[in-house]
């Protein structure tokens, strides 16, 4: 079943793809962790693509408490709260993602900008002074300080 989900979400039949995963997660057929998270991963993939983020963060939160060690699913996680004007979860999204990859480079640099954002100044500066060690020339960073305002911010 869950082939035959992919397959549907592959060919853009997504209500049929949803509706697989669904009755995968409901208990019509035993699976095991791993499908699980992999279908609530998907399924907030899905409901992200369709603007339905609040839909999609309740997904991928089941995805993360089923597996927390995929730094994307953080980062996904993260922007799909960003979407929602939730930037309090963004952070603290963002920041359990660094724990578990900090060298994931979308990640490091879209919670400098929530932490610029949210006028957490102390915090931006370290993440600031992080990104700047590693990526002199990252252009999130030169923007928000002002260094290079002709650059649009591409994470």
């Amino acid at each position: 079943m869950y082939g035959q989900a992919l397959r549907c979400q592959q060919h853009q039949q997504v209500d049929k793809a949803r509706q697989i995963y669904q009755e995968l997660l409901n208990g019509d057929v035993a699976v095991n962790t791993r499908l699980e998270y992999l279908c609530n991963k998907n399924l907030a993939t899905m409901e992200f693509e369709d603007h339905k983020y609040e839909e999609a963060l309740e997904y991928f939160a089941e995805a993360l408490a089923l597996d927390a060690t995929d730094v994307v699913v953080w980062y996904q996680m993260a922007t799909t709260a960003i979407e929602t004007g939730k930037l309090w979860l963004a952070r603290r999204t963002l920041e359990e993602g660094i724990k578990v990859d900090s060298t994931y480079w979308p990640l490091v640099a879209t919670l400098a900008e929530v932490l610029h954002e949210i006028g957490d100044i102390d915090e931006y500066g370290r993440m600031a002074a992080y990104i700047r060690a590693n990526d002199p020339q990252c252009a999130s960073i030169r923007i928000i300080d002002g260094s290079d305002r002709d650059h649009l911010c591409e994470i």
